[in-house]
């Protein structure tokens, strides 16, 4: 949303997953840029506004591009392929009648 290059995030959920998912940090990232986070926690208390505007923008801009593969999709790959509108992440193409797509 901000920049590629910011690798920081949020979890949440049950203790014992949120456990197992600090284990993993620390044996894998140890933490994320102390930069990044400076830079994250700064932008949240000064633009706050600014970068909620942002987020709509960004999802306006993705939900276009969804929009416009769906299009093509049933334009071009309909018979061909299933796939289904994705309400988060990736948009998912399976290829009828080949094994590994």
């Amino acid at each position: 949303i901000l920049s590629s290059g910011l690798r920081v995030g949020c979890l949440t959920g049950p203790q014992p997953l949120i456990r197992r998912a600090i284990l993993h940090m620390q044996t894998s990232t140890v933490h994320a840029s102390t930069l990044s986070q400076i830079l994250i926690f700064e932008i949240m208390n000064k633009w706050f506004e600014g970068f909620m505007e942002r987020v709509e923008g960004v999802v306006k801009f993705y939900k276009s591009q969804r929009d416009s593969m769906l299009a093509s999709a049933d334009k071009w790959l309909t018979g061909l392929a299933e796939w289904h509108c994705p309400a988060a992440g990736m948009l998912w193409i399976k290829i009828k009648d080949v094994p590994d797509t």
